[in-house]
């Protein structure tokens, strides 16, 4: 049960900070274009880990 937390846990971290980076560009708040490919950079990355943890999580259940 103390995973299913964890996980909870980080992925509410990784929405947190992807509504972040999104309010970020959808607002116009990126200073210049270097700034705003580390911003997608950074929303990429976190789309990548959620898949991963999601992936990992059902695996696990199947497993079980």
């Amino acid at each position: 049960m103390d995973e299913i937390r964890l996980a909870e846990r980080i992925f509410r971290i990784i929405r947190t900070r992807q509504t972040q980076l999104t309010e970020i560009i959808i607002s116009n708040q990126v200073k210049d274009w270097n700034d705003y490919q580390n911003h997608l950079g950074q929303l990429d990355t976190l789309n990548y880990i959620e898949q991963e943890l999601s992936d990992l999580l059902k695996k696990q259940e199947q497993d079980e």
